[in-house]
């Protein structure tokens, strides 16, 4: 069922450890996020995947279909990493509930994913996007149905997967991580 935009984490902010959710509904959420200049000189948070994250522990939205969009960037060309996750806050990756982001320097060309795992099974849609160290890009993951997932790259490149897999059960939103113990990967 459509709810429309269920959460926004806008992180054009000057840091601290609370960022509101703006799309009006009011999830909350802690965040120790670094502060960086953007390309236009105002400040944005970066995450690391350890000590500069976003948890969420109450979860906008906990069945598909589900959009999750982000911005992201890296001046690491073989970075592996969680851009956003909704998952169920379990600390091994291999074996928990989400829905995700990744991008994945190490593979040539690069890739953005779109995955979604239920206990040790994980699918993906995988768009070999070529993204470059240091600049700008955007990817959205679309999760349908338990057979239908894309994932976009910059607007408008996309790849699918029809792939089988049950819907996974989620109970918080990671931003720059997979879940709370695990670090980006």
């Amino acid at each position: 069922q459509a709810q429309g935009l269920v959460a926004w984490y806008p992180f054009g902010v000057a840091g601290g450890d609370f960022v509101a959710d703006q799309s009006g509904r009011s999830h909350l959420s802690g965040a120790n996020g670094g502060v960086v200049l953007g390309a236009d000189g105002a400040p944005q948070m970066f995450f690391n995947g350890s000590s500069h994250v976003l948890n969420c522990t109450t979860t906008p939205v906990t069945a598909m279909p589900l959009t999750l969009a982000a911005w992201g960037r890296s001046n690491n060309a073989s970075l592996v990493g969680t851009l956003i996750s909704v998952d169920a806050g379990v600390s091994s990756p291999g074996s928990s509930n989400f829905y995700r982001l990744v991008v994945v320097g190490s593979a040539s060309p690069k890739q953005v994913r779109a995955n979604m795992g239920l206990a040790s099974s994980e699918v993906q849609a995988t768009y070999a996007a070529g993204w470059v160290a240091g600049n700008d890009f955007h990817t959205v993951g679309v999760f349908n149905s338990t057979t239908d997932r894309i994932v976009y790259y910059n607007g408008g490149n996309a790849t699918s997967d029809a792939t089988s897999l049950a819907a996974p059960t989620v109970s918080q939103v990671n931003v720059g991580r997979h879940s709370p113990s695990s670090a980006t990967q």
